[in-house]
């Protein structure tokens, strides 16, 4: 239940965006069709129905999922991630605070605060069902005793206000005592509701306010979509009404409004609500200029692309996050960071398993000039550490300035590419890059990093494909300075060194090939010396 409770409140979080965004496009569509306003609303339905959404680097939903599944499972301290800077520095110090995991805890604290807020949720979502429930019974009750005047029309004594009643084949209920003049205004506009399916509308807003009950913002937005769903609805009766029928609509309107306190407490039934901008909207009701109808629709398709997309993983990269994880093996759900600052990490939204070979953005590690005391593990589905890296607390040196760190086969690696040092199990790299080394049609990830060897200079040639080591040799040289570069259509690689301190400078290319699965290095026929 908690899962699917964290679920819900990513998307009730998400949703709440685009409800803001509403609210600030009421204000600048004044002038527009009202039933522009349903359509924003149906689209705020949308994100808030469908788990799912379409990835677009012009989304402007700031986060897809604020609060992450591994964060309150696996993470010793929670973060969220709003997509904000701003909120997450604000925020996340608090949460810090709030939820400091007891000495000698097993869990994350918000896990168990998740777990107690998901019954919570159920019982309000069971209170809402009932609450829903009692009052359409109620209201059928009360007009058990209705005549039909025709068609699906019926007269109620016990009915002092309007309404529509039933999903199905619903029936337009009037007071027995209506004035015969009003009628034609009341049953034009109430069949304009049918007609509109308005009467499906208001109860698949309460179903999506019954299951998000716990957001402020969606009761908003359920109370707004109920009054603008009344304005369109009123426009569409009036559009070819003279000042006139305007007016005797208005006061049709206000002799309705009264007692209408049971309909307002049905989310099942449809009746009159907010009449007195309603009349005051019918009054002042002028047919839009096609220019403003176009802006509006305009803005509608804006709002969808904006808004009805979530914005795509390769975005950390462009907002600065440097350092990512190349994924190893094939069962890997869920990555945790920490450092000795904070903690964090990452999964899918959907729960999915990450790709071999895929790159995952380190959002913990964003900032950090010094990965020294940094922890990296790879989790499975059910929290078991796959494999691990650890970079030794007050390493110095280089090592503060790391690039990239490989363990068994996996890469942790930085996309600045000044920072031009690595670690390859637990020796600094020297530099790394990417080719076809063996002619197999794909490129491999070639990295130097300083060898086993004391005394006499030595580097290890290692290449990994997909995160899986496939050649390693150790060279025996002289000390100097090697890098990959590209030559007449290959790639070689050049060792510049100086033999003793005051000979010339000596530059060497060597050559790069495979042979029975060892890396050779040849210069002229002259191959460097390997061990193993």
């Amino acid at each position: 239940m908690d899962a699917v409770f964290l679920k819900l409140l990513n998307m009730s979080i998400t949703a709440s965006w685009l409800i803001l965004a509403v609210l600030i496009l009421r204000l600048l569509l004044k002038k527009a069709p009202k039933w522009v306003l349903c359509v924003l609303w149906a689209m705020i339905a949308i994100r808030l129905i469908y788990p799912f959404s379409i990835e677009s680097t012009l989304s402007l939903v700031p986060s897809a999922e604020t609060i992450s599944v591994e964060t309150t499972w696996f993470s010793p301290i929670p973060d969220i991630n709003s997509g904000i800077p701003v909120i997450n520095n604000t925020v996340n110090p608090i949460i810090r605070g709030a939820f400091k995991p007891e000495s000698g805890a097993s869990v994350n604290p918000l896990q168990i605060y998740l777990y107690v807020a998901g019954i919570i949720w159920a019982s309000g979502v069971l209170a809402m069902m009932c609450y829903a429930m009692l009052s359409y019974v109620r209201l059928k009750k009360r007009v058990s005793e209705a005549t039909q005047l025709r068609d699906n029309i019926w007269l109620c004594d016990e009915v002092k206000s309007p309404f529509i009643l039933g999903i199905v084949r619903p029936r337009v209920y009037l007071s027995s005592s209506i004035d015969e003049a009003q009628m034609k205004h009341v049953i034009s506009h109430e069949t304009a509701h049918l007609r509109r399916k308005d009467h499906w509308w208001k109860p698949l807003g309460f179903a999506l306010l019954t299951v998000y009950w716990f957001n402020p913002l969606v009761w908003v937005a359920y109370i707004l979509l109920c009054r603008d769903i009344e304005l369109a609805c009123d426009e569409k009766v009036i559009r070819a009404y003279s000042k006139d029928g305007k007016r005797a609509y208005s006061e049709a309107l206000l002799s309705c409004s009264e007692s209408r306190k049971m309909i307002v407490a049905c989310p099942l039934a449809f009746g009159e609500i907010g009449v007195k901008e309603r009349v005051k909207s019918v009054l002042n009701y002028k047919k839009p200029a096609f220019w403003i109808i176009f802006i509006a629709v305009a803005a509608c398709i804006a709002f969808a692309v904006f808004f009805l997309t979530n914005p795509t993983p390769h975005s950390k990269e462009d907002n600065g996050l440097k350092y990512y994880l190349t994924i190893a093996a094939d069962n890997v759900a869920s990555i945790q960071v920490s450092t000795p600052y904070k903690s964090g990490g990452g999964q899918h939204a959907d729960g999915s398993l990450y790709e071999k070979g895929e790159k995952v953005y380190l959002e913990s590690l964003d900032g950090l000039t010094d990965l020294s005391g940094v922890t990296v593990t790879a989790l499975d589905k059910k929290g078991n550490v796959i494999y691990a890296l650890s970079v030794p607390e007050g390493a110095g040196g280089a090592m503060n300035n790391a690039f990239a760190f490989a363990s068994h086969g996996w890469l942790l690696a930085s996309t600045d590419p000044e920072e031009a040092t690595s670690n390859i199990n637990n020796a600094m790299v020297i530099t790394s890059a990417e080719f076809d080394i063996d002619n197999d049609g794909t490129k491999e990830s070639c990295m130097l990093s300083y060898g086993p060897t004391s005394g006499v200079f030595s580097f290890v040639f290692s290449v990994t494909h997909d995160g899986v080591e496939k050649y390693r040799n150790t060279f025996i040289t002289h000390h100097g300075n090697l890098e990959f570069l590209e030559k007449d259509g290959s790639t070689v690689l050049r060792h510049t060194y100086q033999e003793f301190a005051n000979s010339a400078e000596e530059t060497h290319d060597y050559d790069i090939s495979v042979n029975e699965g060892h890396i050779i290095l040849s210069e002229n026929g002259d191959r460097i010396p390997y061990l193993g």
